[in-house]
């Protein structure tokens, strides 16, 4: 029991570091979905070019 609580804590303390690491995969998601739109749209050499 002693070492789930502790387990607990240190969860709890290393929470500030997932949620950046969240953010940091969201941000990568949202940046995938904008390359995918800009493939699809019409402008696609351009956007070839920019990569």
């Amino acid at each position: 029991m002693t070492e789930e609580k502790n387990m607990a804590t240190k969860y709890d303390r290393n929470k500030p570091s997932q949620n950046g690491i969240l953010t940091g995969l969201t941000m990568a998601f949202l940046k995938l979905l904008v390359m995918v739109k800009e493939r699809e749209s019409p402008t696609r050499s351009s956007s070839l070019h920019r990569m």
